[in-house]
């Protein structure tokens, strides 16, 4: 469940603390990291609960670099 915070905080809460600043998305890649290390490993992905997938998968699609995602 820790990595789920962290996503959470680093994804969600800096984009919408620092709304409008730069700073909004100093944590992205990191968030970006975690979440690819979760959704890589289908055994792990799959022990979050529905809802919790949602916030993992978002930091996916925040990515600004479509070539990423394949």
């Amino acid at each position: 469940m820790g990595r789920l915070v962290q996503i959470i905080v680093m994804d969600n809460l800096t984009r919408n603390m620092f709304r409008g600043e730069a700073k909004a998305f100093a944590t992205d890649q990191k968030a970006y990291e975690l979440a690819k290390m979760i959704t890589d490993d289908l055994s792990i992905f799959k022990q979050y609960k529905f809802h919790e997938r949602q916030f993992i998968l978002l930091v996916l699609m925040h990515r600004e670099d479509a070539n990423v995602i394949k």
